[in-house]
């Protein structure tokens, strides 16, 4: 990206935050996460200057239409995706008019890379069937594949890199990438894709970020949407614009919280969020209205 001229957006850099306006402004290429793009949309909501010559490339997620179609309409003329790791280099690219296809495309496999989806077993699936993502890659080494064998959910297994994302490769090479194994919930019965839940709920009113985990408490598991807002937006409001969009009848707590942690690659600790809520509602659904909605 810096070779050609381009800017990447790195996660907690306060001092490129202060440098957005100008530097946004005068950027061809910008490379960032669907978080920090949205971020930056929502702060600079006028047409960015140059946007005709701009082309932002989204990396480390799952790009929410919301967040595609207001960075086409005041930001870039192309948004492309990109799929990859450290430990694989570049999977996929593609446009992002693709995510109307499937919501979670992530671009089309790119000549030379090997991507699978196999079941619990390490089978390989049908076409467009959902499983667990594998990867060979010509920038994969024996090094790398030494290192990190068994190390969590992202290790090297039979010569195949496994980043633990859920996906589905469709037949004629786009993937798709429903999430993380840790993404999906089931709060009594009611199966949850907290990825596709937070696309959903992107840019609700006075939201500037935004998680899903489950609260396991004594009385059952809690689906808690954990937002990040100023302190004068109404939680009230929020919780009827995010009761729209859910099936009916279903119930949910919303905690407004200082902000949401991510690692460097974007993807949210869930369990870890989940657990510091539970701690603090004591555990039972007693105490949720007891304790004020900030965490």
């Amino acid at each position: 990206m810096w070779r050609a001229g381009g800017i990447v957006l790195l996660p907690d850099d306060p001092q490129l935050r202060v440098r957005d306006e100008t530097a946004l402004g005068q950027s061809t290429l910008i490379a960032a996460s669907p978080v920090q793009l949205g971020e930056r949309l929502r702060r600079f909501s006028d047409p960015w200057d140059g946007r005709a010559d701009r082309v932002i490339i989204v990396l480390g997620g799952r790009l929410p239409v919301a967040v595609r179609d207001s960075a086409l309409a005041i930001a870039c003329n192309q948004l492309l995706i990109s799929y990859g790791s450290t430990e694989t280099g570049s999977i996929a690219i593609g446009d992002s008019a693709s995510i109307d296809r499937h919501v979670g495309a992530v671009g089309h496999v790119r000549h030379g890379v090997i991507v699978e989806i196999v079941d619990d077993r390490k089978q390989p699936v049908a076409a467009g069937q959902l499983g667990l993502v594998r990867i060979k890659a010509d920038l994969m080494s024996a090094g790398y594949a030494e290192a990190l064998p068994g190390q969590g959910s992202s290790h090297f297994d039979a010569g195949y890199f496994y980043p633990g994302d859920i996906g589905r490769l469709l037949d004629d090479g786009l993937l798709a990438i429903e999430g993380r194994r840790g993404d999906t919930f089931n709060v009594g019965g009611w199966k949850v894709n907290a990825v596709d839940l937070e696309a959903r709920l992107a840019f609700l009113p006075g939201v500037d970020d935004l998680a899903a985990c489950v609260m396991p408490l004594a009385e059952g598991d809690l689906l808690t949407i954990a937002v990040v807002t100023r302190d004068t937006v109404d939680l009230k409001a929020v919780a009827e614009h995010i009761r729209v969009k859910l099936p009916k009848g279903r119930t949910f707590h919303l905690v407004r919280i200082r902000s949401i942690p991510r690692n460097a690659m974007g993807k949210i600790p869930r369990a870890m969020i989940a657990n510091k809520l539970t701690a603090l509602y004591g555990a039972s659904r007693n105490n949720l209205s007891k304790i004020a909605p900030n965490a």
